[in-house]
């Protein structure tokens, strides 16, 4: 238990260092006084710190100081951030935004700590209790923040809550909490005005089943179109590549005069095997497209001219590390960070 309040406090003097900037022979304040504020006592201060001289990172100056030596501290953490990762086989959008934290975070001088879900579930509420290790580490205080990506259940939030851990959701839904999200709703209502600017009448949205709180707002978006006859049959979802297939199937085998002359996907996946059941159809078939594609995921699509938005994934970490480096600093207000993805030319894109 000695060991693990030494690196505690090895953490906390390296996290001190580098966020009030301290520079080569600053010194450190007493031990009185970083005992007070550390919350640990002289003996195991005085451990931490020889570690750190051994490490060449302090100087030790007898009946003078301490003072530091390497201000970049190579090799030391100054927070441990845990990092709930769900169904990253499965979601090239959450396995590339982990690894954008990752560097976000170090370029920050911070740890990540990461924790996986052994239940995973695109479209329900996560609990505690499927990712091993996580409680243990929060009841000892391990992590000093917990980025997830995607939600905790009530019950499991309350928990957090309780030990009084922050928690910060990245994910693609304005929901309760904190958290960085993509403004779905944005931009369903601009590829819908684009779609209608190029003389689409019947629109139908192919969306994740994470989304599907937003069929309401995009039932009540198509009353600008002219053509809205059976809408239940504009509505298509699904989480896998499959299954934009299967979406291009289930339009293929309607009517022509009730198929959608275009179609708002919210999946770069989901419209990749989308486009290419349709081209491989042979039909001609080609409903106009607006798609939500991740910038970092160089992915094409087998149709032409189609309305492009992105998302920057870079972004999204960037702004999750920017609140919380807010909140280890004293600032108290909701980490809420809204990201509206950018309409983009397809050329750019895929250039």
């Amino acid at each position: 238990m000695a060991g693990v309040k030494t690196g505690l406090v090895k953490q906390a003097l390296v996290r001190y260092i580098r966020e009030r900037e301290l520079r080569r022979g600053d010194r450190l304040p007493p031990q009185g006084t970083l005992r007070k504020s550390l919350g640990f006592g002289t003996a195991t201060i005085a451990a931490a710190i020889h570690e750190l001289k051994e490490d060449q990172v302090l100087e030790v100056r007898d009946k003078i100081g301490v003072f530091v030596v390497n201000p970049e501290a190579d090799g030391h953490t100054g927070r441990v951030i845990g990092l709930a990762v769900n169904a990253l086989e499965v979601s090239a959008f959450r396995s590339c935004l982990s690894n954008l934290l990752l560097i976000q975070l170090a370029e920050r001088g911070w740890q990540v700590r990461p924790f996986f879900c052994m239940n995973p579930d695109l479209s329900g509420k996560l609990d505690l209790a499927s990712f091993p290790g996580l409680r243990r580490t929060v009841e000892q205080g391990g992590i000093e923040a917990l980025i997830s990506l995607g939600d905790f259940s009530d019950e499991s939030m309350r928990y957090f809550q309780s030990k009084q851990l922050p928690t910060l959701f990245i994910g693609s839904l304005e929901r309760s909490g904190e958290r960085v999200y993509i403004d779905m709703e944005s931009y369903m209502h601009e590829a819908l005005a684009k779609l209608k600017e190029r003389g689409c009448r019947r629109p139908a949205a192919l969306i994740s089943k994470g989304l599907e709180p937003l069929r309401k707002r995009f039932f009540t978006d198509l009353n600008g179109f002219p053509q809205t006859e059976h809408p239940e049959m504009l509505f298509l979802s699904g989480n896998f590549v499959p299954d934009g297939a299967e979406a291009a199937r289930r339009l293929l085998a309607e009517v022509p005069e009730l198929r959608p002359d275009g179609v708002v996907i919210f999946d770069d996946t989901l419209a990749s095997s989308f486009t290419a059941e349709l081209y491989r159809s042979g039909s001609g078939y080609r409903p106009r497209l607006a798609i939500l594609r991740n910038l970092q995921n160089p992915m094409d699509f087998a149709t032409v001219d189609p309305v492009i938005f992105t998302v920057d994934l870079n972004e999204l970490a960037a702004a999750a590390a920017r609140l919380l480096w807010k909140r280890f600093h004293g600032d108290t207000t909701p980490m809420l960070h809204p990201y509206v993805p950018v309409h983009t030319n397809p050329m750019e894109v895929f250039s």
